[in-house]
């Protein structure tokens, strides 16, 4: 492998969350005055202002907010409130071994949230009273009821055909959008297997992970798949980052991007859709827990440049920068930089695309995240010379008009002889003619 990975443009501009940290703060010190309603409408507002108008009543005591392939009830009554989504239907057959794992969810997984069986459907569910709905609680409660929820139907629905119980609001993306990404998806998985065949020959399995991690990540940030194509990719990553010799690791990862390069363009667009979020599953950016994160491979990298392995460098670089990504709601100053270098390193051999990873990388380390856009000096030089001659042409023009008519009145005042009237206009026009000379004009 020669070159840097090509760099395909996301679905989403924007990466940052939407989460708002001071209306969060607001609702934690309303609820510890105990004004407990008051606090909830400011936190469900922290997720986001529309929530309320759109999904709530008048009364502002009821909501019904969809998140994914779900929809979250949220009621407030008798000082109490309770959420609760409706989840899905048991299948006629193999509810047994769905159960089973839904026990083991109930354990393991959901912290406060739990599933319940009414007859023969499950939901989640979760009520306490509003005097102990510390905003950071309700945040982690619909976090769980979020993921688990929208996780999960697509799978119990594959794997066990089991019925959702809400048909999802799901807008899917543009006929060109989908064509654009299945090749951007075939690029990446062969490009990707291409790279792992030639490194597994040379024994740089450690090569091989990082390029098909990289290629997982990569797909995630550049379509923002949904449903079950979400749900594999999820898998593949955890399969990857599991505790096993990294030939087994690269096996599997190499196994879910032939599965993924074989599935056709329109099984490819059943899962390639905008949805409603009530909360994200990511945890929300902030330079000093990025500075952290990147932190031991930005010194890696360092340590790689100086060496002369530039290869190395850009691939551990390549996968960090989508690793973030993948992780977390990265703010726009921020995506600003990864992404511009992410475009700008596309295809390139690896020594130039480590010194412009590497640039990326020492900015978020700086905390430059100022806006960097391109500055045509050139451009600008040039402007301001032609604006400078226009000044003085307009200035000589004026200097000359004025010098005539202060001839034409010493010529009048001569003529007259008075002298004393001459000698007042001779120091003027001198004293004129200093000031343009010494940069012109009044001050």
């Amino acid at each position: 492998m020669k070159n840097a990975i090509t760099y395909f443009e996301p679905v989403h501009g924007s990466t940052q969350s939407a989460f708002d940290t001071e209306r969060y703060r607001q609702s934690v010190e309303l609820y510890d005055t105990e004004r407990h309603i008051e606090a909830f409408h400011t936190f469900l507002d922290s997720l986001n202002p529309k929530f309320r108008p759109t999904y709530g009543n008048a009364e502002g005591t009821e909501f019904h907010i969809p998140h994914g392939s779900i929809v979250v009830d949220i009621r407030l009554a008798d000082d109490q409130i309770r959420f609760h989504a409706d989840f899905m239907e048991l299948p006629a057959k193999g509810s047994v071994a769905m159960l089973r794992q839904v026990a083991g969810l109930n354990t393991n997984q959901l912290l406060l949230p739990t599933f319940l069986l009414e007859g023969n459907k499950l939901t989640l569910d979760y009520t306490c009273p509003l005097r102990r709905s510390h905003p950071a609680k309700l945040y982690g409660i619909l976090r769980d009821i979020c993921y688990i929820g929208d996780q999960y139907d697509d799978e119990f629905a594959s794997k066990f055909g089991a019925a959702r119980l809400y048909t999802p609001n799901v807008r899917p993306y543009a006929a060109e959008e989908v064509d654009r990404l299945y090749d951007a998806i075939q690029t990446i998985c062969r490009d990707a297997l291409a790279a792992v065949k030639e490194y597994d020959a040379n024994r740089q399995g450690g090569y091989s992970w990082n390029i098909l991690e990289t290629a997982v990540y990569q797909i995630m940030y550049t379509a923002a798949p949904q449903g079950q194509l979400l749900n594999e990719l999820d898998k593949a990553i955890a399969d990857m980052d599991r505790d096993l010799p990294v030939s087994e690791l690269n096996l599997k990862g190499a196994e879910a991007l032939k599965k993924l390069a074989a599935a056709t363009k329109e099984e490819l667009a059943r899962d390639l859709y905008h949805v409603d979020t009530l909360i994200s599953t990511k945890r929300r950016s902030s330079l000093r827990n990025v500075q952290d994160n990147i932190r031991e491979v930005y010194e890696q990298a360092e340590q790689a440049i100086q060496s002369g392995n530039f290869e190395a460098a850009a691939v551990r670089m390549l996968y960090k920068i989508y690793e973030m990504y993948f992780y977390c709601d990265v703010q726009d100053d921020l995506n600003k930089v990864a992404s511009k270098a992410l475009a700008k390193a596309s295809g390139l051999p690896w020594e130039e695309a480590a010194e412009v990873l590497y640039d990326a990388l020492d900015d978020i380390m700086e905390g430059n995240l100022e806006d960097d856009t391109d500055f045509d000096f050139s451009a600008a030089i040039g402007e301001a010379a032609r604006e400078m001659q226009e000044n003085l042409q307009a200035s000589m023009g004026d200097m000359q008009t004025a010098m005539l008519e202060m001839q034409q009145k010493m010529a009048e005042a001569l003529a007259k002889g008075d002298m004393q009237e001459y000698m007042r206009l001779a120091a003027e026009m001198q004293q004129q003619v200093m000031q343009q000379a010494l940069g012109g004009g009044n001050r």
